[in-house]
């Protein structure tokens, strides 16, 4: 991983809530040399038609709007120049 680089995570965890993903996620940002840069939303051609699911998810995604969870991380180092 490179300064100013970027580090691409995907939670499909059916059962975990994104809100829980989004904080553990944040605890790994908690020293400064990760930053959440963006969430990335599944595109609504990929999620399918509402009207044939059943069933509610088991955990509420949000703030992601699919139980896929996508984040991007800035990283940084302790040194720049190192």
């Amino acid at each position: 991983i490179h300064h100013n680089g970027y580090l691409i995570t995907v939670n499909n965890a059916l059962f975990q809530s994104g809100k829980d993903h989004y904080n553990q996620l944040n605890h790994l940002c908690k020293d400064g040399y990760l930053n959440i840069q963006e969430i990335i939303p599944v595109p609504e051609d990929c999620i399918g038609d509402a009207s044939h699911i059943k069933d509610k998810l088991p955990q509420d995604p949000s703030p992601y709007n699919h139980a896929t969870k996508i984040t991007i991380l800035r990283v940084k180092k302790k040194c720049a120049n190192a």
